[in-house]
């Protein structure tokens, strides 16, 4: 056992995480029979859940750094099953500082010289989420990299590897770094014109990236609260997806139509940032309510000014072709630069007076703009239930019901009560119906939760599983995306949780199943009108799939309908 474990562990570090480039686990790393024993199988029941309305405030995903960010949503999505979302994003802003402008207070410019503060450009700005994954170490991301399992490689075929041009300081990218004529195999003075140059590769982009869009931002009129009256003030207040952001919108901060641009930016002369989204605000209006309103108790009270500026909504529209962003609007900053006088003769210096986003009430509204298929709802009110449905965002969720035969529940449990067995292994495979994923062009997650849907935790098989590597957990517990011979599957094992049903009589309480991301934290959210909660994962995850139910009756698939799976040794 310790072997496997070791051998799962070395394979699965190669693995990336879920909206990274992602390599599915071999079946064979995660053997069906790791113990010599016999099989039995017990069904399960299915129900859907609509996740038409839900909670979007303060989601929480890991990254691939292991650290958490806030992901929402920025544009439009499409899908075929459920139907085309617009997601658009409100967030609260706060000060990083409550100083002063300039140099110096409003009391002492009163009786020295004025500075003059004056607003040059003001900056939304929304990283995307990024990674330098460099596979062979030879100074080239992969996404760049011709063959990044060869550090030999020769990604702008000049005749020195990538690995050679790192060390000499030239740009693998570009044959002749200088520009001379002199290819840099044989120039011997080469000056690397973008030395200071870090390249990204972009995560979490859903459709065209090179699509352009309109984009406004508003200052809206709306307080956000942090905690719920109607809770006592004791509980954070939660915002949900149908959110009404026409209703609260007050003074237009910007109205464009953009692109997106991968480069890193280049701000003045030497400071460089990571790629991000970056829109122009209206000077004027953080002229009039911001620098001209220095020493107002309003820009050093944190609370005070929550209720002055009580936040901006981002919205998007006319895209040239469908994208949707995932965008770390927990690193978003709102920057205004302004110049003033440093002397009475009016020599000028800039900075900057910055908004930040960390920490501050944020969330998604999101809209429905096409109706989802027929067959869905057709589906959901289908109890034999043929296929199981599972999407992110405004999608679906599944409970499933163990040893439910539909007639005598409580009978098929005593008699597998009394069997002489030893429970070696309890696991769920859930095929993919490859033909409903071509038909609706779905983009398949890469791993699937399954969670007490009376507590809305995780199994206790979730809390004993220690194993992880640096980018993947829970790895014995499962749910990831298997391909095995062109047939894809997850595989969820629940041996604790089976093994307290049958032999210490626990409840045999409903399970829900959901996507998921990297299933690094079980962060929930709120459903409307439910008991049952979804992983905040999910919330933030516009991917989908179509799953072979207990019930298909297609023929081709009989032998891969839903099931409970029991590897049992049987005691004499």
């Amino acid at each position: 056992m310790t072997k496997n474990l070791l051998l799962i562990a070395s394979v699965l570090l190669l693995f990336s995480s879920c909206d990274k480039k992602f390599n599915t686990v071999g079946a064979t790393l995660l053997p069906k029979d790791q113990f010599p024993s016999s099989k039995a199988t017990y069904p399960i029941t299915v129900q859907h859940l609509p996740t038409e309305v839900v909670q979007t405030s303060n989601l929480i995903r890991s990254t691939s750094n292991n650290s958490f960010s806030t992901t929402l949503q920025l544009g439009t999505f499409q899908n075929a099953l459920y139907g085309d979302t617009n997601a658009a994003v409100v967030a609260q802003l706060v000060p990083l500082s409550t100083s002063n402008f300039g140099a110096k207070t409003v009391e002492v410019e009163a009786t020295d010289f004025d500075e003059d503060e004056q607003v040059q450009h003001v900056w939304l700005e929304i990283p995307f989420f990024t990674n330098q994954t460099d596979a062979d170490n030879d100074g080239l991301i992969d996404i760049y990299d011709i063959d990044d399992n060869d550090p030999n490689s020769d990604t702008d075929g000049d005749g020195v590897s990538d690995a050679a041009e790192r060390n000499a300081g030239t740009d693998p990218l570009n044959p002749d770094t200088d520009g001379d004529g002199i290819g840099d195999a044989s120039d011997t003075e080469t000056e690397n014109p973008n030395a200071a140059r870090t390249l990204y590769a972009i995560d979490s982009l859903f459709g065209a990236r090179e699509a352009s869009f309109r984009i406004e931002v508003y200052k809206i009129n709306q307080f956000l609260r942090d905690l719920d009256p109607d809770k006592n003030f004791e509980v954070a207040q939660a915002y949900y997806s149908n959110f009404n952001i026409a209703a609260c919108k007050d003074t237009a901060l910007a109205n464009l139509t953009t692109t997106l641009d991968f480069n890193e930016v280049v701000v003045g002369e030497d400071t460089r940032i990571s790629p991000r989204l970056r829109i122009p605000l209206d000077t004027a209006y953080f002229q009039t309510n911001f620098i001209d309103r220095e020493g107002d108790e309003i820009l050093k009270d944190v609370v005070l000014f929550k209720d002055f500026f009580r936040g901006i909504s981002i919205e998007t529209s006319d895209f040239s072709a469908p994208l949707l962003m995932l965008l770390d609007f927990n690193a978003m900053q709102l920057k205004v630069s302004y110049e003033y006088n440093t002397d009475a003769e009016g020599t000028k210096a800039t900075t900057d007076f910055v908004l930040n986003a960390a920490g501050t009430i944020k969330f998604n509204a999101i809209t429905k703009t096409t109706a989802a298929d027929a067959a869905l709802a057709q589906l959901y009110s289908n109890q034999e239930a043929p296929q199981i449905a599972l999407g992110g965002g405004l999608g679906s969720i599944a409970t499933l019901n163990l040893f439910d035969d539909g007639i005598d529940q409580a009978g098929l449990l005593d008699e597998l009560k009394d069997k002489p067995w030893l429970i070696n292994e309890a696991s769920i495979t859930l095929f993919v119906d490859e033909a409903a994923v071509s038909q609706y062009g779905l983009d398949v997650p890469n791993r699937l939760f399954l969670y007490n849907a009376v507590a809305n935790s995780p199994l206790s098989d979730y809390q004993l599983d220690t194993s992880a590597t640096s980018e993947l957990s829970k790895i014995i517990h499962g749910g990831f995306l298997i391909e095995e011979e062109g047939v894809r599957y997850y595989k969820i094992r629940i041996t604790d949780h089976v093994r307290n049903i049958i032999k210490n009589n626990s409840d045999n309480i409903r399970l829900v199943l959901a996507v998921t991301g990297e299933l690094s934290n079980a962060k929930m959210s709120l459903v409307p009108d439910s008991s049952i909660r979804v992983p905040s994962e999910s919330v933030a995850l516009p991917k989908s799939v179509v799953l072979v139910g207990p019930g298909t009756q297609n023929p081709a698939l009989l032998e891969q309908r839903l099931a409970l799976e029991l590897y049992y040794t049987e005691i004499e």
